[in-house]
């Protein structure tokens, strides 16, 4: 049995010698692991290299050359296509960079005892810097998931390989994780602080070696990438694939002697059954609805220490935007009969969370602003800032014209989401066709407008430093304004 394999993309020989001869000085046991490289199939130097260092080092090592296609964009599906050759016995799978190399001396001695650590054999070790973090949200994981891990092969065999859709391997399990860790109550990540890699800052680093320009051009394209891992059903990928983790540690659990797992897309929910004929013994439902899309899209954890940080992050505020969108033609599509309950269900919820939308009241800065256009027609297809802005002012044209049809309050809450705050529509119309559940509502949203307002005033003027040094006087003070306005 391979106790390791290691994975990982590379175009640059020179960066591989100094990785093999690190792994020949490190490692205890050179049969004990495997390097499978993912080489462009038009890099027939790269190709010539590899099969001079199969025989010449005493360790395992294979490739798979296939074509290039976008470059570095595709990388993840280098990181599967080196995977897919992994030997059938690994044990554990870590997928790495060309830039990295092992600081401790015999890793894979001390790698060893967490063989069988679950009886499942699901779980993964986590040794990068980040390794002692606890994510408290989906963007966390996005932009600080644990960039060195070892993953067992029956791990990544139920997560569909070590890259989760356009995600690379550090984003794309890190969010598998945390939704195994959140929402089905499992948490199978081992912190390893005895295990270390070298050079991670370096191999880490995205504006290695590059020019302003270039920086700029990869960091849209970085974007694009976490914008597309925050859409819903990239999110809901995730939860799928942790949902399937959790059907399998379950059926472990419980015994099972023989069972098989189904994924039962048309009503979105993993099996377990003992044959594929038999009924289900049990049911992981992974559908993830427009009100938890939001919540994920709110549920904002600061890394850095800094005020108003995330939410001003082009790929999550692209995807509340089109969120914003959605909610509002869904209130149009909605039956006069049915707007109370929605109102007061999941929907209300998720309306209450994008009236908080960070750019209603705050306009970005040009560069946020110009990321932010390109990531929503990227993730939203047919999306036109001319249309978007042609349907607001209908919308509000409406609601200002006077609310005395069936589908007054309907207009009523899809404008609620442009305006700037509740205020707005209180202003040249008459307010008795707005029923009391809603108008009771609505005024608590009006006086949060107000207290949102006199604290914007309160901070204008003070410098960045000074306002994250007195954070906590000024939730104090904030909850003094709420009162005063209560």
């Amino acid at each position: 049995m391979k106790l390791v394999s290691i994975i990982l993309p590379s175009t640059h020989w020179q960066k591989l010698s100094k990785l093999f001869t690190n792994l020949e000085d490190t490692a205890s046991d050179m049969d004990s692991f495997e390097v499978l490289v993912k080489v462009d199939d038009d890099n027939p130097e790269m190709i010539a290299y590899l099969e001079a260092e199969k025989r010449k080092r005493p360790f395992s090592i294979r490739y798979v050359a296939t074509p290039r296609r976008r470059g570095r964009w595709d990388i993840h599906l280098g990181y599967n296509e080196a995977w897919e050759i992994s030997s059938p016995e690994t044990y554990f799978v870590i997928g790495i960079n060309d830039e990295t190399t092992f600081a401790t001396k015999n890793w894979d001695d001390i790698l060893r005892r967490y063989v069988g650590y679950f009886p499942d054999d699901v779980f993964h070790l986590r040794i990068s810097q980040r390794r002692h973090l606890n994510f408290k949200s989906v963007v966390e994981c996005m932009t600080c998931g644990e960039s060195y891990g070892f993953y067992t092969k029956r791990w990544l065999s139920l997560t569909e390989g070590p890259a989760v859709g356009e995600a690379g391997v550090d984003t794309g399990q890190s969010c598998v994780n945390y939704f195994l860790r959140t929402q089905c109550g499992c948490s199978r990540d081992v912190v390893v602080d005895d295990i270390k890699v070298a050079n991670e800052e370096i191999a880490a680093s995205a504006t290695h070696g590059l020019s302003k320009k270039e920086w700029h051009e990869k960091l849209l394209r970085i974007y694009d990438v976490y914008a597309q891992s925050l859409t819903r059903d990239k999110i809901e990928n995730f939860y799928r694939l942790a949902r399937n983790l959790n059907a399998y540690i379950w059926a472990t659990e419980n015994n099972l002697p023989h069972f098989e797992i189904e994924d039962d897309r048309e009503n979105k929910e993993i099996l377990v059954k003992i044959s594929s004929q038999s009924n289900p013994l049990k049911s992981f439902p992974y559908e993830v609805d427009f009100a938890a899309w939001v919540s994920v899209l709110f549920d904002i954890e600061p890394v850095f220490d800094t005020l108003l940080s995330w939410d001003r992050w082009p790929p999550l505020i692209a995807n509340q935007i089109i969120a914003r969108r959605q909610l509002a033609q869904l209130w149009l599509n909605t039956a006069p009969e049915q707007v109370k309950n929605a109102y007061l269900g999941d929907l209300g919820k998720a309306h209450k969370k994008l009236l908080n939308i960070s750019i209603r009241n705050k306009p970005l800065t040009t560069v946020r602003q110009f990321y932010m256009n390109n990531l929503i027609k990227y993730i939203a297809n047919g999306y036109s800032e001319l249309e978007e802005s042609a349907f607001v002012d209908d919308l509000v044209g409406r609601v200002l014209n006077g609310l005395d049809d069936k589908t007054s309050v309907q207009d009523l809450l899809a404008a609620l989401l442009y305006c700037r705050d509740a205020e707005l529509l209180y202003q040249g119309f008459d307010l008795n066709p707005i029923p009391k559940w809603l108008l009771d509502d609505l005024g608590s949203v009006a006086r949060k407008a107000r207290v949102e307002r006199t604290k914007d005033v309160l901070v204008k003027f003070m410098p960045h430093s000074v306002l994250r040094a007195v954070k906590s006087r000024l939730m104090k003070t904030k909850n003094l304004i709420e009162e005063i306005w209560e």
